[in-house]
């Protein structure tokens, strides 16, 4: 019989961990709250036979509805405690195409790691764990049990069509950009002759032009919000194999990353460091 994550959970201290061990959970042995706060929390699974096949983060109120209205699973655990980010985990167990059953979970806590996971088959979450704007980011990983490419992207400027989006399998990359309330997703298929082939951003209206002229498709809600000087759009081919998508938050991984073979698009998309790349 098959053998998948069936169970998540969080630990914040002895007591809890003791718990899940009796309950057969195993842990993943990184610190998630790198040290903040008086407590430490941690990322515990359980393997069976009903997989889960979606995680997502959420770190404000906003972004929980949609996720409650599809039946999303929430571990009620602040996953970054000793600080004012309120980060929860929540787990879905989905039947369509696009729901691949995870097999394997990890957490990196360094950008060297983090690079090399991309070869390795893992996704990875965009939300950093810890919310740091500065030290080591902590990022959660999922393995799927075949492999999955992606098929589709958009982008919501609020939070009013999530439930939809959740309802068709996409997953939201839980970082927002451009704004508080804008958020990229993704579609995922284990058809490569379905995925996309290539993402490109524009900030400028000659870049505009060009990738319109080179028969991109475009996404058409702004990954910028209106105060911006200039409107930032993420354009899409099709017809090749990109695997995943992540944001990459320190500059210092940035390189990192290009070494172990995922592109970088060179385009930031937050006030601070926030580079969209992708892995083939």
């Amino acid at each position: 019989m098959s053998s998948y994550i069936s169970g998540v959970e969080v630990s914040l201290n002895d007591s809890q961990e003791q718990q899940l061990l009796k309950q057969g959970f195993t842990k993943i042995k990184v610190d998630v709250s790198q040290g903040v706060g008086p407590n430490r929390s941690y990322i515990w699974f359980k393997m069976g036979s009903e997989a889960i096949t979606r995680i997502q983060l959420t770190y404000m109120q906003d972004m929980q509805p949609g996720l409650i209205s599809e039946g999303y699973n929430k571990i009620d655990k602040n996953l970054n405690p000793g600080s004012g980010d309120y980060i929860n985990l929540w787990f879905y167990r989905g039947h369509l195409k696009s729901d691949v059953p995870i097999v394997e979970l990890s957490v990196t806590n360094n950008p060297k790691e983090e690079a090399q996971m991309f070869g390795q088959g893992f996704e990875r979450l965009a939300c950093d764990l810890t919310l740091k704007t500065g030290g080591n980011r902590v990022y959660l990983w999922m393995k799927r049990e075949v492999p999955t490419y992606i098929c589709d992207v958009t982008v919501t400027d609020n939070f009013g069509a999530d439930a939809d989006y959740f309802q068709k399998g996409y997953i939201r990359m839980d970082r927002g950009v451009g704004g508080a309330y804008i958020f990229m997703w993704y579609l995922q298929t284990t058809d490569a002759q379905q995925a996309l082939k290539d993402l490109q951003i524009s900030t400028k209206e000659e870049e505009y032009q060009r990738f319109k002229s080179q028969h991109y498709d475009l996404v058409s809600v702004k990954l910028s919000d209106e105060s911006a000087a200039n409107s930032t759009y993420l354009w899409y081919k099709r017809d090749d194999r990109i695997r995943d998508l992540a944001m990459i938050l320190d500059s210092a991984a940035v390189v990192l990353y290009e070494e172990a073979g995922v592109k970088v698009i060179d385009k930031n998309l937050g006030k601070g460091v926030a580079f969209l790349c992708f892995y083939c």
